[in-house]
């Protein structure tokens, strides 16, 4: 009989401390409230979002000096605190500062810094902004009387072999200029890219006085891509009135009319693109074989010439380059007709 009361006795007293225990209280967490600081929060013109980690277990608040900058609480989590920026739309910097609390600590405060774009230039008088938009590499529009052969955005000048036969005529539009350059004036041009192009887009406008097919074809030379102007040229207008080389467009250009062709090639690590445009609208995609081994640009390449006389005189009022680029579709449709 003792041996049955020891054990009742036993789990009585365990009983009993467990009880004893249930009913002390458990300590409370201790409050905490920090942050990691570190430089100011930096965004771009655009504005967008970037997060905060508040480490604690308060009730905390947030609050900015500026309606451009918005704090958020998103939680208890990390990254509980989102900081949201609007685009910002004025020519200048902007700072905000968010102060974040809890009561019984002190506050942080966060420097916000916002950048901006800067005002874009005014395009050099006579020149197309819709091409200085797109920020060429180079971009001739002869627009300088005083030198034809100045470029409006980059820094070499064409050079001509006869620059007296270099002449200032009518543009497409009011406010521009263009050039008649005549047969046999061989047009060099150095590459803004001292290793030349691979990747590149190039723009003419252009205008032909004829298309002859007798008593002789007549052709119009765009581009010469060799160096020493040895073989055959690689760009060019047909007497039918077909832009290509090899391989041409259906026929689009008619003489007196202003046209503005642009050429996207990419001949880089096996590549074969050559894309042609007219006044905006896409053309004709060049598969030629011989499209890779004879697109590519060098330091200098030359314009408006052929090494056997596949050339003849004609007007030109823009050429451009931009160089390891290839311009889309929507933003040579943007550029348009001359």
């Amino acid at each position: 009989m003792l041996k049955y009361i020891s054990k009742y006795s036993l789990i009585c007293l365990i009983a009993g401390l467990i009880f004893s225990c249930s009913e002390e209280e458990i300590p409370a967490e201790k409050p905490f409230f920090q942050m990691e600081i570190g430089s100011a929060l930096s965004f771009k013109a655009p504005g967008g979002t970037q997060f905060l980690n508040v480490k604690t277990n308060t009730v905390f608040t947030v609050a900015s000096t500026a309606a451009w900058c918005t704090p958020e609480i998103v939680g208890k989590g990390e990254n509980n605190l989102k900081i949201t920026v609007a685009e910002n739309t004025d020519p200048v910097e902007r700072n905000a500062v968010i102060t974040i609390s809890s009561e019984g600590y002190d506050s942080y405060k966060i420097d916000v810094v916002q950048g901006f774009v800067p005002p874009k230039p005014p395009a050099p008088e006579g020149t197309d902004e819709r091409i200085i938009d797109l920020i060429p590499d180079l971009y001739y529009a002869f627009h300088n009387s005083a030198n034809l052969a100045a470029p409006a955005v980059g820094t070499a000048d064409m050079e001509f072999s006869i620059p007296a036969s270099v002449v200032a005529t009518d543009a497409p539009r009011e406010g521009r200029r263009a050039v008649t350059i005549t047969k046999d004036n061989h047009v060099k041009v150095k590459s803004p890219s001292p290793n030349g192009a691979k990747t590149y887009t190039m723009l003419f406008d252009v205008r032909v006085p004829t298309l002859l097919s007798e008593p002789k074809e007549q052709w119009y030379a765009l581009l010469q891509t060799n160096e020493r102007n040895s073989d055959d040229g690689d760009l060019f207008i047909k007497f039918n009135g077909t832009v290509g080389v090899s391989q041409y467009t259906n026929p689009v250009i008619e003489p007196t009319k202003w046209y503005r062709i642009v050429v996207v090639v990419d001949v880089q690590n096996g590549a074969s693109v050559c894309k042609y445009y007219i006044n905006g609208e896409f053309a004709f995609a060049n598969g030629s074989s011989s499209i890779p081994s004879r697109m590519g640009l060098n330091e200098t390449f030359w314009l408006f010439t052929d090494e056997d006389g596949e050339e003849d005189t004609l007007d030109c009022s823009a050429f451009a380059l931009w160089t390891d680029t290839m311009l889309t579709d929507d933003e040579i449709a943007a550029i348009g007709a001359p």
